[in-house]
């Protein structure tokens, strides 16, 4: 009687193990996004390689002299700056890089 329940117990532990690896296994693109998405096309670097000094915004002195993917960023920071903080955040990076592509 133990042995039969251990057989029951560990098939039903091999099935559930088997269907979360299957629903694992099936969808690697939804988790597999680029965290640059808005990015893709661009030579653009990434919002966090840029923002070190502050953490979620850039200032436009941030913002690299000698990148060239980069200059109309640094030469139209208020137009990027959509909510007229003086600050771009990570959301404004996005949609002011993948506009100006």
């Amino acid at each position: 009687m133990k042995c039969t329940r251990f057989i029951v117990l560990s098939a039903a532990g091999m099935l559930f193990a088997g269907g979360a690896f299957a629903q694992l296994s099936q969808a690697p693109g939804a988790r597999a996004q680029p965290v640059n998405a808005a990015l893709m096309g661009t030579d653009a670097p990434a919002f966090v390689d840029i923002a070190k000094k502050h953490p979620g915004y850039l200032e436009r002195s941030d913002v690299p002299k000698d990148d060239k993917t980069l200059a109309v960023l640094r030469s139209h920071f208020k137009e990027a700056d959509a909510n007229g903080d003086g600050h771009v955040d990570e959301q404004e990076y996005r949609a002011y890089m993948a506009k100006s592509r």
